[in-house]
């Protein structure tokens, strides 16, 4: 399953959409037509949507809100996750300079020196 963070642009904009979508609702008047000896006359049977119109808006509101905080947050987010990597990497860097016997010990774990040069190491590091 792929993650797909957008920042929240996607609710801000949906939010919009709904709030939008609510406002017409809100105002759609529904008109019955009617014909008598000839002339035209409208008769308005009132709102029947409003109440939906309302509902909508009011969720339109809180998905633009969310949508809209996280937007604006985002940057900040990549910025702190930035920083905690940069602290991240001069803790490794300042242990594996404060301890060579440990640096010793993890080169010999992987490979790249082999028991006798590290034996032959660990004598100078203790003299």
């Amino acid at each position: 399953m792929v993650n797909i963070d957008n920042g929240g642009i996607g609710r801000l904009i949906f939010g919009i959409l709904v709030m939008v979508l609510g406002i017409f609702l809100f105002f759609y008047e529904q008109v019955d037509t009617y014909e008598l000896y000839g002339t035209p006359f409208s008769i308005s049977r009132g709102y029947p949507y409003q109440f939906v119109g309302i509902l909508l808006v009011l969720v339109g509101i809180i998905f633009a809100i969310i949508g809209g905080y996280r937007w604006k947050l985002r940057p900040r987010k990549e910025m702190l996750k930035s920083n905690v990597e940069v602290v991240n990497e001069e803790a490794e860097d300042s242990s594996k300079t404060q301890d060579p016997l440990k640096l010793l010990q993890l080169r010999l774990a992987k490979g790249e020196i082999s028991k006798e040069e590290y034996a032959e190491m660990k004598k100078v590091l203790e003299e």
